[in-house]
C-alpha cells in the first residue's frame, strides 16, 4: 500500500472513541488505509456495517491463533493488561506476518486528528521506529516513573532493525504487561524507554501538537499547530455529559482548549455514541458517576461546552 497505514483496537464500550477516530483519520487522510482488531463480536458486527475499502476488521482470535502465546497470557492479567498486551502483537502481525504494509503507525482509539498528520511522517522520514514521548511538565516530571513515552503514536518500518524491536517489544509485553511498576517496566509503556539505546533509527517526535494529551495541556502554545490529541481519561456519562482527568487545570487555557480541541471532539463522540445506543441498548454507559477533586465534568449541550472543575459529586441519569 503507498497511503498511510494505521491500525487501532477496542472493544464495544470503546466503539464511540473509535468512530471518532475513524471520521477524523478520513477526513484529514482520505488516502489511509485503518486497520481495526476488534476485541468482541459485537465491536465486529457493528463495523462491519460501517467497513469500507479502506477498513480491514480483524477479530481477536485471528491475531491469538497466529501468536498462541497469548492465550496463555490472558489467563494470568487483567483484561485491560491483557489489552495491553496485543499493541506490538496486531503490529507485529500486520507488518511482518501478513505483510499488509510496508509501514504502519499504531494508535490509540481515544484520540482524534485536526490537521493533516503529512508533517509528523515528514519528521519520521526514513526512520525505522518512530515514539511519542509524553512531554511532562516539571510539575508532573514524578509520573517519568511510568515511562518517558506513550503508546499512544507508534510508526514501524517493514525493516529488519524494526521487526527485531518489535519481536523484542511483543515477547516482553507478552512475559510481562501489568499495570504496576517494575523497575523498568510499565505496562507495554514503559519498555519504550528502551528503544533508543537498543535499537537503530528510533525517531522521537517533536511536533508538539501531536501527542497533545490532558497531562501536558498546561504547557501547550497554541499557536502551534494541533495535529493529534490524546483523550486519555476521558469517559462518557450521557449524550451530554463527559468526565476527565485533566493535570494542573489552574494552568490550562481552559477556553481555547475548549474552543479548538474540545467542542469538535465533542460532537463527533456524542454522534457516535448515539449512532450506537440507537442500535443497541447493550453497553449503555453507568448512570452514576464519581468525579475525582483532579477531574473536570464536561456539560455538552445546545453545542455548548461548560466545566465543573475540582468538586467531588454524584450524577444520577434516568
Amino acid at each position: 500500500m503507498n497511503s498511510n497505514c494505521y491500525c487501532t483496537y477496542f472493544d464495544y464500550g470503546f466503539s464511540p472513541f473509535g468512530l471518532a477516530l475513524m471520521e477524523s483519520i478520513f477526513t484529514h487522510d482520505p488516502s489511509a488505509h485503518l486497520f481495526i482488531l476488534c476485541l468482541d463480536r459485537h465491536t465486529y458486527e457493528l463495523f462491519t456495517k460501517r467497513t469500507s475499502d479502506k477498513i480491514t476488521l480483524i477479530k481477536l482470535h485471528t491475531l491469538e491463533d497466529s501468536i498462541p502465546e497469548l492465550r496463555d497470557a490472558k489467563s494470568n492479567r487483567t483484561i485491560t493488561e491483557y489489552y495491553w498486551t496485543l499493541t506490538p502483537c496486531i503490529m507485529h502481525y500486520l507488518i511482518f506476518r501478513t505483510e499488509a504494509c510496508s509501514t504502519l503507525t499504531y494508535l490509540d482509539a481515544d484520540q482524534y486528528f485536526y490537521g493533516d498528520p503529512k508533517s509528523i511522517f515528514k519528521e519520521i522520514g526514513d526512520a525505522n521506529i518512530a515514539i511519542m514521548p509524553h512531554r511532562f511538565p516539571d510539575e508532573l516530571n514524578e509520573l517519568n516513573t511510568h515511562g518517558k513515552f506513550n503508546v499512544s503514536w507508534l510508526t514501524f518500518r517493514n525493516s529488519v532493525e524494526a521487526m527485531i524491536c518489535l519481536k523484542w517489544w511483543m515477547t516482553s509485553c507478552i512475559e510481562w504487561c501489568y499495570a504496576k511498576v517494575d523497575g523498568s517496566r510499565y505496562g507495554d509503556q514503559k519498555y519504550l524507554d528502551q528503544f533508543s539505546s537498543q535499537f537503530q533509527g528510533v525517531h522521537e517526535i517533536q511536533h508538539k501538537g501531536c501527542g497533545l494529551a490532558p497531562w501536558n495541556l498546561s504547557t501547550f502554545n497554541y499557536d502551534c499547530e494541533i495535529i493529534l490529541f490524546h483523550f486519555q481519561s476521558f469517559r462518557i456519562r450521557s449524550p451530554y455529559m463527559y468526565t476527565a482527568v485533566i493535570h494542573l487545570m489552574d494552568k490550562c487555557d481552559l477556553k481555547q482548549f475548549k474552543e479548538k480541541i474540545l467542542k469538535q471532539y465533542l460532537s463527533s463522540l456524542r454522534k457516535g455514541f448515539l449512532s450506537i445506543s440507537n442500535s443497541s441498548q447493550k453497553n449503555a454507559s453507568d448512570k452514576s458517576m464519581n468525579c475525582p477533586n483532579n477531574s473536570l465534568a464536561i456539560f455538552y449541550i445546545f453545542k455548548k461546552v461548560f466545566f465543573i472543575k475540582n468538586k467531588i459529586f454524584r450524577f444520577f441519569f434516568a
